[in-house]
């Protein structure tokens, strides 16, 4: 029974339109990112890797410890991820995955306070 809802869903166009939307949204949420990150945190980020996914890789431009600066921004509620769980080359590199897909109207903000939190 749920392969058949599941092939009406499909051939109806209901799941081609839902994509469609969802690339939408992700992509505005990534440019929203992307302006956040360059105008507070400019200094700090340099953003690095492919404009697809639901998530922004970038290297910290100072000699900082991406592993302390994760434990202040999740003590402050913001959720990073620290670049060498993902690095299978480039293991070096102190660097911050943000994770924009569960996330909308509170990027600005995170981001800013972030910015604060770098300083």
């Amino acid at each position: 029974m749920a392969q058949d809802i599941l092939s009406a869903f499909i051939a109806e166009g209901h799941l081609a339109r839902h994509v469609r939307k969802m690339r939408k949204v992700y992509s505005e949420r990534r440019e929203v990112l992307l302006t956040a990150l360059a105008r507070f945190c400019g200094e700090h980020l340099r953003v690095v890797g492919i404009g697809a996914g639901l998530h922004l890789a970038t290297y910290l431009t100072r000699r900082a410890s991406a592993a302390g600066l994760i434990h202040k921004a999740r003590e402050a509620g913001i959720w990073l991820d620290d670049w060498q769980q993902f690095a299978a080359l480039d293991r070096r590199s102190e660097g911050l995955v943000f994770g924009y897909g569960a996330i909308g109207s509170q990027i600005g903000d995170a981001v800013r306070q972030l910015a604060r939190l770098m300083n």
